[in-house]
């Protein structure tokens, strides 16, 4: 029999933790395959990848009534610009003594038919108080059409009467008003002093037009100049212009008149050179009726107060 041994020792087997690798480099890892993560058969068609589950979206409600009331306020506030209701449709004045109602409309016809939404009543009121006349004006604009015009009408201090109309002057001698030759004016305008200006280059006088400072001056300083002044017995003077002698006094009831002049030919006069200038011009007339009777007096020239010359009657 043979000495060697009837079987060889076997190695130690170690043991190795599952999942974990083989440290003996001649050992065959195995790479586990997991299942659907493999390579496809041969011939197989890939599975489509998977999508994610949609999401149902519930409606909105809140958001649906919000949009639809938006939507109704703004079509509401498009029929009201544009709609009928708030479209102005009449005018109404208040204050005006003397403004022309064609020239109010001139300026308020624009708005007519347009919206009330529309209409800036500070432009309408800007262009108002540039009138001759007009001191300020208010518009108040209603919403269902109707507006209301207040004026601010300055004083007029005198008539001044052409061969064409009456006209109602300013005191800076702006014609803001006007009546017809034969109208009677007014019971607030009955104390203005009257003016018969027979110049023919006053005729075409209207609104707007100015006439010279010291001609309103003048008028103004004879018209508060009483009878009684001049040392007559006249209950009404009368003022009048003439082409030649300027203005003229005269008393209907005696059948005299009085030639005063132009005032306000040098530059130095004032109003104030003026009324000291007519109450000179009084003096004389007064002084020449103490001499000689009034009845018997037909033409007085008192343009010079220092020396007065007058015609009798006869």
């Amino acid at each position: 029999m043979s000495n060697g041994r009837l079987f060889e020792p076997t190695r130690p087997v170690r043991r190795v933790r599952r999942g974990a690798a083989s440290t003996d480099p001649r050992s065959r890892s195995t790479t586990t395959r997991v299942k659907g993560r493999g390579r496809p058969a041969r011939g197989a068609k890939p599975a489509a990848p998977s999508q994610p589950r949609r999401r149902r979206r519930r409606i909105n409600w809140t958001r649906i009534t919000a949009a639809t009331l938006c939507a109704a306020l703004v079509a509401g506030g498009m029929w009201l610009v544009g709609g009928p209701a708030l479209r102005i449709r009449a005018v109404a004045y208040s204050g005006a003594d003397w403004t022309e109602r064609a020239a109010l409309d001139a300026v308020t016809g624009p708005m007519m038919g347009r919206s009330a939404l529309l209409v800036n009543a500070g432009v309408i009121e800007a262009e108002l108080g540039e009138l001759p006349g007009v001191e300020s004006a208010t518009v108040d604009i209603g919403l269902f059409g109707q507006v209301q015009v207040a004026l601010v009408e300055g004083d007029a201090v005198a008539v001044w009467r052409t061969g064409a109309a009456q006209l109602l002057v300013a005191e800076d001698g702006t014609v803001v008003g006007t009546q017809s030759r034969d109208g009677v004016m007014p019971d607030a305008y009955a104390d203005l002093p009257v003016v018969d200006d027979q110049r023919e280059g006053s005729h075409d006088l209207w609104i707007g037009d100015q006439l010279p400072i010291d001609e309103v001056d003048a008028a103004l300083a004879l018209g508060v100049l009483p009878a009684s002044r001049l040392g007559s017995a006249s209950a009404i003077l009368r003022i009048s212009v003439d082409p030649t002698y300027g203005f003229i006094l005269s008393s209907p009831q005696a059948g005299w008149q009085a030639a005063m002049g132009y005032y306000g030919n040098a530059p130095e006069d004032t109003p104030a050179t003026i009324r000291e200038r007519v109450s000179e011009q009084a003096t004389s007339i007064r002084t020449l009726f103490a001499q000689q009777p009034e009845a018997g007096v037909a033409w007085i020239d008192a343009r010079n107060p220092g020396r007065v010359y007058f015609r009798a009657r006869g």
